[in-house]
């Protein structure tokens, strides 16, 4: 019994020297850092929420956390590192009382009003803390938040962080603190305080959250995409190879063309009649193998309906192509106009049914 203290002695001289080291080592950066000590502290507020290594804590203990370490390199001790990481929640919880709030972000709502005065309340008491007046803190955030609707115009709304926004919070926070006789550093760092753990971290939320939703729907598209597999690839191999018919059909316009565009429409609607379920194998298909043997048909057949589908995609620009020739009088191989007139949806229906090659075909064919 006589190797237990009873009385936390030994805690207690521990928890003491914790403090002190803490304290010693705050005092040392801030006294290398001088008078860059507040710029120190608004680039911690700025970068440091968004520090990998904080991202387990969520966004509510990254703020506390890096309100911790720029109070303390602002101030130089522990009392100050201690009101940072208080004012940091402090205005993260007003923030979360106002996020989704219609018209707090807007000038002249009564939400904004409102937003303003709470951050100006929570900017007094930090001042307090810290050993200022109320009404220097109070101006100092109330001022930022109230210019907030202009300072989101700063940077891409909506990022996860902007330094440009916190600066200029910061510029005026301090502006508005030096114009009521307070300090301009410490309504630098009041002003940065307010905006980088309110508005910033929560424009985070939103932003991580969008993400996710997108990333859900994406999740969801992609089941069912697995799940109607089958219906997906014909609907593609129909479409593909009704536009394939109609630019064979273009070929046929003229005699010389038609030998081109026979064997085409004869591609495209096997490719059509498979695809809508009128056959269950690919006539065309099916004859190459018969023919040249199943690989050699099957490089034939897809050689063929790829070379077919960029054929009816470039139709458009083939079509003025013809349309020279027509106007020098040499023969032509389709009419130039009809092709024209159909030319983008035949790029629309030929992308379609490369698609259904590519992801399902070649796969089916090749793949093992």
């Amino acid at each position: 019994m006589n190797a237990v203290d009873t009385s936390g002695y030994f805690f207690k001289k521990l928890f003491k020297c914790i403090k002190k080291a803490i304290n010693n080592v705050f005092r040392g950066i801030n006294k290398v850092l001088g008078d860059l000590a507040p710029i120190a502290a608004i680039a911690i507020g700025v970068f440091l929420p968004g520090a990998q290594f904080l991202a387990g804590l969520g966004n509510f203990g990254a703020a506390v956390v890096s309100g911790f370490v720029a109070g303390g390199v602002a101030s130089g001790s522990l009392k100050g590192a201690t009101v940072g990481a208080f004012s940091a929640a402090l205005f993260y919880g007003v923030g979360s009382a106002f996020d989704g709030v219609s018209g707090a972000d807007s000038f002249g709502t009564l939400a904004h009003a409102g937003k303003t005065l709470a951050h100006g309340v929570a900017g007094g008491v930090m001042s307090v803390l810290n050993g200022g007046k109320f009404g220097h803190g109070f101006v100092s955030a109330g001022f930022t938040q109230l210019a907030a609707p202009g300072i989101n115009r700063f940077g891409v709304r909506g990022s996860r962080f902007s330094p440009k926004r916190v600066f200029a919070a910061a510029l005026v926070g301090g502006t508005s603190s030096a114009l009521t006789g307070g300090k301009f550093a410490n309504g630098a760092v009041t002003g940065a305080f307010s905006r980088a753990f309110n508005d910033e971290m929560h424009w985070r939320d939103r932003v991580n959250l969008a993400l996710a939703q997108a990333k859900d729907k994406l999740q969801q598209l992609s089941s069912w995409a697995v799940k109607n597999e089958k219906q997906i690839f014909s609907t593609m191999q129909a479409i593909g190879g009704a536009g394939q018919a109609l630019f064979g059909a273009g070929l046929c316009s003229t005699a010389v063309g038609c030998a081109f565009g026979a064997p085409i429409i004869a591609h495209g609607l096997s490719n059509y009649s498979q695809g809508v379920g009128f056959t269950d194998t690919n006539v065309v298909q099916e004859g190459y193998k018969a023919i040249f043997g199943n690989d050699v048909g099957n490089s034939i057949y897809y050689s063929v309906d790829i070379a077919s589908s960029i054929g009816a995609g470039s139709a458009k620009t083939l079509s003025s192509y013809g349309r020279t020739l027509q106007n020098s009088g040499e023969i032509l191989f389709y009419s130039s106009d009809y092709v024209r007139t159909i030319a983008t949806p035949l790029g629309t229906m030929s992308a379609a049914n490369d698609t259904y090659v590519i992801g399902k075909g070649l796969v089916n064919d090749y793949g093992n």
